[in-house]
């Protein structure tokens, strides 16, 4: 089978902005079986089944069978997928075991993404493959980045992870930021946002992560030195990765319909298209829009609500726009509107936000 090559879409560094063209199509159900059930979910399997969790009580209502996960061929849906998480975050410690999934996730055992993974020259090509097979490397939340002159942002957005999404971040995190220390061969200094309120242990993320985590941020990020993203990593086989690039799946896997729904939403961050307006370009009615939303593990709203975050973000972090140039851009020049809803948004305000978080 052909490759793929990486598209440059992975690379993409910025929301896009308001453009009428923006047509998506073809988006996949939650039903829709497409990721190997010998990936990311056989790892967390083992690894809960090693805390001594029941078979049963890990696969509970998920219509997997350990049997047929060990042969290779099994594909599960996003709603397998979710159940699974539900199931493990119910009998475990669900923090410190998502860390410990994301350390040992990438490169991982997947054949010839793992390959590129592994032989990858640098972090921005490794990002790329998990940009470009993030249905299979990170689904349920998939990765997008932005630079600026010193940084690069990395984010994480809700591709329909619903309750189990602090688990997925952790664990995503985990795996970006423990992928790169062992290819570089060094503890990279990272800073950690996440969007879910203080855990209990919070110990256990900076032990994995380094001391620079916060939490109750509003947004999953990693914030990351620009230089971390060219450094040559160690023991790379320019004849390895191409051999596995030639063997990568050649065709996607569609987007959920969250993820549909985002780029739609970002790319008119300005003047955001009601539900009503959303589902007539997807040519479906409000209703069914707020339904299949809502078996995807999400809402109209909330994603609204992330974009506009994002978007602000972007603005403030990456063109270095002040409050009142932000909300001139998103709320019609109406700064107190805007600084009310970056507070529902984050719990603080913009410029305590710029002040405490961002470096």
């Amino acid at each position: 089978m052909r490759s793929r090559t990486p598209s440059k879409r992975g690379r993409a560094a910025m929301p896009r902005q308001p453009d009428t063209d923006v047509q998506p199509h073809h988006w996949r159900s939650p039903d829709e079986r497409h990721l190997p059930a010998h990936f990311h979910p056989a790892l967390l399997i083992e690894l809960a089944q090693a805390r001594d969790v029941p078979e049963h009580r890990l696969l509970r209502h998920t219509g997997l069978f350990t049997d047929d996960i060990v042969k290779g061929k099994v594909l599960i849906s996003d709603h397998q997928y979710r159940r699974l998480l539900d199931n493990v975050q119910q009998h475990c410690q669900a923090e410190e075991l998502a860390l410990l999934w994301g350390r040992q996730m990438l490169p991982g055992h997947y054949g010839p993404l793992s390959t590129c993974l592994q032989h990858a020259p640098n972090l921005a090509e490794a990002l790329t493959y998990l940009h470009d097979y993030r249905h299979d490397l990170c689904p349920l939340l998939f990765p997008q980045w932005w630079r600026d002159s010193q940084w690069c942002y990395l984010l994480w957005a809700d591709g329909g992870t619903g309750r189990v999404r602090p688990f997925v971040a952790r664990a995503m995190m985990a795996a970006v930021y423990g992928l790169a220390r062992y290819r570089t061969g060094r503890t990279p200094e990272w800073h950690f946002l996440f969007s879910q309120r203080r855990p209990a242990n919070p110990a256990a993320h900076e032990v994995s992560l380094g001391g620079r985590v916060w939490f109750g941020t509003g947004v999953d990020m990693m914030i990351l030195p620009l230089n971390d993203l060219n450094e040559p990593w160690l023991d790379s086989s320019t004849t390895a990765l191409s051999v596995a690039r030639h063997q990568l799946p050649r065709e996607p896997v569609p987007e959920s319909l969250p993820e549909v729904v985002y780029h739609l939403l970002m790319a008119r961050a300005e003047a955001l298209p009601s539900l009503e307006e959303t589902a007539g370009i997807l040519g479906m009615s409000a209703a069914s829009l707020k339904r299949r939303l809502r078996d995807c593990g999400t809402h109209f709203q909330s994603l609204c609500d992330e974009v506009r975050l994002h978007y602000s973000l972007y603005l403030s972090q990456v063109l270095r726009l002040g409050t009142e140039a932000i909300a001139e851009r998103l709320c019609n020049g109406d700064r107190a509107n805007f600084r009310r809803s970056f507070r529902r948004w984050t719990g603080m305000t913009p410029a305590r936000y710029r002040q405490w978080l961002m470096p």
